[in-house]
């Protein structure tokens, strides 16, 4: 590979693995590698953890196990979706059933490098049995024993008998019942039912597989809702060559399976397209719905059309390639739940009434979508719902209207390189309202927009052309395309509902997608020309097939590996004299040995094909001058391996030749036999050697040799042209009879120590039709016109530089301050809007460097320019400390407040304000502190304002919430302030204070005798308590705002306050007076005030002790009145004696009794 492949493939692994954004934030730590096959791929999915930046890069070289040689793929995907942190990917367009070495490398720049090589085999292509019985089956209902004369009658009675590695043909006939195929063959040896060629095999109800290796042929299903279904999860099925007509679903996989090989089938469903119907699939491989899945199926070159979708819902590591899919109502492809490294490559999708493919979600990655042709004229060729990483190559995207449907911006999370996209109506290409990120690249790919204004919007920006999109990273290495100049065929005559012919929209000679594309190792390895074309087809190759192949053709091999050297025209003939000057600007071949290195070069013209060899050896050793001596080879010589038809045979056939000459310029010869060697055909060509030391004398160090070879190609029988392909190895033989290693040979291909003669492990040489390009070391000269040096800048300025170079310029890349301007303009006039408001007033350096093509630089003149905006830009100011939330609780009085700000000039100063009272200055400006703010209870709204010194000011404001949890302080000093108090009086004055950290709302008392109420006042309060006798706990308690609460108690006891007079009264000698009854309603009134009620309205409320006669109604008042107490209280009422009749019937027993439950009470 030349140096320039080498560094492109270096920037596709960096590219794969994730475009580095910022500072690396940790590194890797690898974990479990797991692998897996189908017939032409290869899939890896090696898990790590860390890389939180995503700049882990996983390299990947395959070879066949035991060849020496390597070759790059594409490296493997970095993927962080849906529970997967790892990178994954594949190898694609490999040899059926062959055991690959994969080398992976893992380096990530932050930490973490590991290497992996695994051993992974291709599954085998399906073949049919050989060494099985013939057996033969007609429909019927049982009997038969298979032959031909007398076959048997209905599958039941063929698949009684059934062993693996037996074919049946199914002949001509309706088979009737719905057929299950439950017989299994085993791995590489199928049960096989096949179409026996003379009519229609038609099964009449349909067909179930359950049967593992089970091989279903040539076979016919008409008018059913489910034509074909799978059962218990059958592996490797092979369904080739069916025909399935007017079924809603024809292949559907219903319960699941693995390994199964779909190819070659025919299917027109029962769903025309202008129905748009989401119902009735093509193929349904039903991953989301089946128990075991739907993984490791082939899907190959299969006719479908008037379905609902050609295909859907594929599992992990699934192949589909070569279908035609046309006249589909809803999608071409629906990859819906698809997991990991699905491929779909080389299918042709057109009239599709929704989407060509569809993504669905994506529920693994990578996804594969490479060389296909998709023309969509109703909704887009694209549908993205839920997507990741997707790996989009040298795709023919054609659209009416919109490109993609429903989020476009997830094209921003794809590899994107060598595609063409293009509006058939002119119109817009992509519409991203958001921004790209780490997955982001999309560059090299080929669009015709027509005559739209904006083609492209990124990030809400629209753009007119690509160099706005490349202004944002996007495309750099785009191009713009006329379709009506570029394609072969290009008939996409309307929209829906009009029909878009069949048809290879193949490139013409001329088009600028020619030779246009990136070289992407393993996919386009092989092409034509001095670089990959854009697209689904490379000019010059012959086109693919889509749908069902011719019988008997064979998978398409893989391409053949991309040419390693690249072999200029020279522009004169090669003077032979050992010399090396003329060979300036060819592409060189550098290998090495353990003691010896070597490059070689090689040129060509319509006479010759010239070799130049400079090998380093410090002892120079020959012997041999005879030509074609047996030994030559064992001299100090040089080698060169030739497969003119670069047929990569395993072996040299007569177009293979060995050319070999030692430093006494002794030549030999040989050419293939494709048995052997013919030693005995010599040509006649040239050779010089030249000798930088001493020829067989160790004693002195020598520096190495040249040769010169031309070789005409009359001798090779070679007409050249240029693009050939010719296969080369190129060695060296190392003499060396006195060092510890006498004898060492090693090449460019890296066969030694094995035998050389092996073509199909030589590497690859393009003839160019173009001579090497000249050394150039004369640099551009490059000067800024605008502005002037000394000029004073505001707003937005257009800087402006001239550049010229004696073979031209490339780019020139503008820089303020010695940072990037923009991006590198690539045409005249060299400019950049530079909008002044983004730097800092004051001086700044305006440069411009220009590049040409040969990698020299110039750098120009400074030009100093003062920025003088008017300062309209606000700072930006954030609150950190305590929280960076809005809001924020605490129960402290004062807090402190931290944080940030920034201006494009300068903070000046920084404030805060509470809403509740209260302002200040904080302490600092880019990093500010403000302590001491006080806080009131409930919510405080802080307001920190920046302010620069335009006046130019912003907030950030946090919500203060001050809770109060500390209780109040409450004390009775009245009438006392110990904790007892003794009193005769029912009722009491308490008296006290209170206080409390932000205010006392309340202060209430509770007898526990009963009775309560709310003192008078808060913080110096007072409250009246009514007194029963006995101990009175009276407990005072304070309450604040927030409902902090704290007590205080008294015990007060009431001695006995009823003091009666003749207590008690003497039945029959005492005489009742008036004394009796006052003191009597003195001691109610009293008792029923204290049980809330009011003193009683007593008859005769005056006696006159000697005048007022005492009345029985004075007794019933006294027991009326006591009662009404007692039910207050919620007492059982007092029992009495009889009631007084009249004032001589009052007793002392009815006084006693009174004067007893008053005193209970």
């Amino acid at each position: 590979m030349s140096r320039t492949g080498l560094a492109l493939l270096a920037a596709i692994v960096a590219i794969l693995a994730c475009p580095v954004d910022g500072v690396a934030q940790n590194g890797t730590t690898p974990g479990q590698v797991l692998t897996y096959s189908t017939i032409r791929s290869i899939g890896v999915e090696w898990d790590i953890s860390g890389d939180a930046n995503h700049n882990a890069r996983v390299s990947v070289q395959y070879r066949v196990q035991g060849t020496p040689a390597w070759s790059a793929a594409l490296p493997l995907v970095r993927v962080d979706y849906n529970g997967f942190n790892g990178l994954a990917g594949s190898v694609l367009f490999l040899d059926p059933d062959t055991t690959y070495e994969v080398k992976l490398d893992l380096l990530d720049p932050d930490g973490g490098a590991a290497s992996r090589t695994v051993m992974v085999a291709t599954r085998p292509l399906p073949a049919l049995p050989t060494s099985g019985r013939t057996l033969h089956v007609v429909p019927g209902a049982g009997g038969g024993d298979g032959s031909a004369a007398n076959p048997f009658k209905g599958i039941a009675a063929a698949q009684a008998v059934a062993q693996a590695g037996d074919t049946f043909l199914v002949h001509a006939g309706s088979y009737s019942g719905r057929t299950a195929f439950t017989k299994p063959g085993i791995d590489r040896n199928y049960l096989v039912w096949k179409g026996a060629g003379d009519g229609e095999a038609l099964f009449v109800d349909g067909i179930d597989v359950s049967g593992s290796h089970v091989w279903l042929e040539g076979l016919t299903v008409r008018n059913l809702p489910y034509a074909l279904m799978s059962k218990n999860c059958p592996t490797d099925v092979v369904l080739s060559r069916n025909v399935f007509i007017n079924n809603h679903y024809s292949i559907y996989l219903q319960q699941g399976g693995s390994y199964w090989y779909i190819a070659d089938n025919s299917i027109t469903g029962d769903t025309p397209a202008a129905t748009g119907s989401f119902s009735g699939e093509g193929i349904e491989m039903n991953q989301p719905f089946s128990a075991c899945g739907s993984n490791g199926h082939t899907v190959a070159h299969n006719r479908i059309t008037n379905v609902a979708d050609g295909m859907s819902y594929p599992g992990t590591n699934v192949d589909i390639y070569g279908n035609d899919i046309f006249d589909t109502a809803d999608d071409g492809i629906e990859l819906d739940e698809g997991g990991a490294n699905v491929r779909v490559w080389g299918n042709r999708i057109h009239n599709a009434n929704h989407n060509g493919i569809a993504f669905q979600p994506q529920q693994g990655a990578p996804w594969y979508i490479i060389r296909n042709q998709i023309v969509i004229n109703s909704e887009s060729p694209f549908k993205f719902r839920t997507t990741d990483r997707f790996v989009l190559l040298h795709n023919t995207i054609v659209g009416w209207g919109k490109m993609i449907c429903c989020n476009d911006d997830h094209l921003l999370r794809s590899f994107s390189r060598n595609n063409l996209w293009i509006s058939a109506n002119g119109g817009q290409m992509w519409w991203f309202p958001v921004g790209g990120d780490w997955r982001t690249d999309l560059d090299y790919d080929g669009f015709d927009w027509g005559s739209a204004s904006a083609p492209f919007t990124y990030a809400g920006v629209s753009f007119p052309n690509l160099l706005g999109l490349a202004g944002v990273g996007l495309e750099k290495k785009g191009l713009r395309i006329d379709k009506n100049a570029c394609f072969q065929t290009f008939n996409v005559p309307g929209n829906s509902p009009t029909t878009i012919p069949p048809q290879f929209m193949s490139l013409k000679a001329g088009c600028n997608a020619i030779d246009a594309g990136a070289l992407l190792p393993n996919i386009n390895d092989g092409f034509l020309g001095s670089a990959p074309d854009l697209g689904a087809y490379e000019f010059g190759q012959p086109l693919p097939v889509y749908g069902p192949r011719a019988v008997g053709d064979p998978p398409p091999p893989p391409p053949p590996p991309a040419p390693a050297l690249k072999v200029y025209r020279a522009g004169a003939p090669i003077t032979l004299d050992g010399l090396l000057g003329e060979w300036s600007g060819s592409d060189a071949a550098s290998f090495s040995g353990s003691s010896s290195s070597a490059s070689a070069a090689l040129l060509w013209d319509d006479t010759n094909l010239y070799v130049a060899f400079q090998v380093n050896d410090t002892r120079l050793n020959a012997t041999q001058t005879a030509r074609d001596a047996g030994t030559l080879y064992l001299d100090d010589s040089i080698e060169i391996y030739l497969d003119t038809g670069n047929d990569r045979a395993s072996a040299m056939q007569p177009d293979d030749y060995q050319l070999l000459v030692n430093l006494n310029n002794a030549q030999g010869d040989l050419r293939g036999t494709g048995t052997g060697k013919d030693a005995a055909w010599n040509a006649v060509w040239q050779s010089v050697v030249r000798l930088q030391g001493t020829l067989n004398n160790d004693g002195d160090t020598d520096s190495g040799y040249t040769v010169e070879i031309a070789i005409p190609w009359a001798q090779l029988g070679v007409t050249p042209t240029s693009g050939m392909v010719l296969g080369l190895d190129l060695a060296v033989d190392d003499s060396d009879p006195t060092s510890p290693t006498t004898y060492e040979t090693f090449d460019w291909a890296g066969l030694a120590p094995n035998p050389y003669a092996q073509p199909s492990l030589w590497k690859q040489v393009q003839l160019v039709g173009t001579p090497p390009p000249l050394a150039d070391t004369t640099p551009p000269s490059v000067a800024i016109t605008v502005p002037s040096s000394g000029a004073t800048v505001s707003g937005t300025v257009t800087v402006t530089a001239n550049a010229s170079d004696n073979v031209g310029v490339l780019g020139v890349q503008l820089r303020l301050d010695g940072a990037p301007l923009g991006a590198e303009d690539t045409t005249t006039p060299y400019t950049v809007a530079w909008n002044t408001t983004s730097a800092l007033n004051g001086v700044h350096t305006l440069t411009a460097v220009a590049r040409d093509g040969a990698g020299n630089t110039a750098t120009s003149a400074p030009v100093v320019v003062t920025v003088g905006n008017a300062d309209v830009t606000p700072p930006t100011v954030a609150i950190t400390s305590p929280t960076s939330s809005p809001t924020f609780t605490t129960n402290t009085s004062s807090m402190a407040l931290g944080g940030t700000a920034s201006d494009n000039v300068g903070v000046t100063q920084v404030t805060w304000m509470n809403s509740r009272g209260g302002n200040g200055t904080a302490t600092g400006t880019t990093s500010w502190t403000a302590s001491g703010i006080g806080l009131q209870m409930g919510t405080n709204m802080l307001t920190v304002q920046a302010r620069d010194a335009a006046g130019n000011t912003a907030t950030d404001m946090l919500t203060v919430t001050r809770t109060d949890t500390a209780p109040p302080t409450v004390t009775i000093s009245a009438p006392t302030s110990g904790p007892t108090f003794t009193t005769s009086t029912s009722s009491l004055t308490l008296a006290g204070t209170a206080s409390d950290n932000v205010g006392v709302t309340q202060v209430t008392w509770m007898n526990s005798l009963g009775g309560n109420g709310t003192a008078t006042g808060t913080t110096s309060w007072t409250a009246g308590v009514a007194l029963q006798t006995g101990a009175n706990v009276l407990t005072v308690q304070a309450r604040d705002a927030a409902g902090n609460t704290a007590t205080a108690t008294l015990t007060v006891t009431l001695t006995d306050t009823f003091a009666f007079a003749d207590d008690p009264l003497a039945a029959q000698s005492t005489m009742v007076k008036a004394v009796h009854i006052l003191e009597l309603r003195a001691a109610i009134d009293s008792v029923r005030v204290a049980r809330g009620l009011t003193a009683f309205a007593w008859t005769d409320p005056t006696l006159t002790p000697g005048s007022t006669t005492a009345r029985a109604v004075h007794v019933t008042e006294l027991r009326s009145a006591l009662n009404q107490a007692y039910q207050a209280a919620g007492q059982a009422l007092p029992t009495y004696t009889d009631a007084p009749a009249g004032a001589a019937a009052i007793k002392a027993t009815h006084l006693n009794e009174v004067r007893t439950a008053v005193r209970a009470l």
